[in-house]
């Protein structure tokens, strides 16, 4: 192997993880940033007790993927209230992918070959 080849090697490996540790990032950003919106939503912190009765709680979470620049972020844990009036408005309902990935689709509706590439 030569040395253009292998640093061109340790580029593409650098690349990866920069996209995994970005990803893991964005991931744990979202989810603290959902949580933080339940909290002000219902008014108490995860755990406190309330003096009075409370007409909503917590109810877990569910799970979404989302597609990125950086590529699939999967399995981000979405906080849900008892009631199923909370909505987030930093990850909306039915959000799939990013705003700018949404405007790369051609004219017929295809998405661009530079998105499937990054998607992989």
């Amino acid at each position: 192997m030569t040395r253009a080849n292998e640093k061109w090697g340790q580029e593409i490996l650098i690349n990866r993880y920069l996209a995994l540790y970005i990803r893991q990032f964005i991931k744990h950003a979202l989810e603290e940033a959902i949580k933080q919106e339940l909290t002000k939503f219902l008014g108490y912190e995860q755990y406190q007790r309330g003096n009075g009765k409370r007409d909503n709680n917590r109810n877990g979470y569910y799970e979404r993927d989302l597609l990125t620049r950086f590529g699939l972020i999967e399995d981000i844990q979405v906080a849900r209230d008892r009631n199923g009036e909370f909505e987030s408005k930093v990850l909306p309902r039915y959000r799939r992918r990013e705003e700018k990935i949404e405007n790369l689709k051609d004219g017929q509706g295809r998405w661009t070959a530079s998105l499937m590439r990054t998607a992989a």
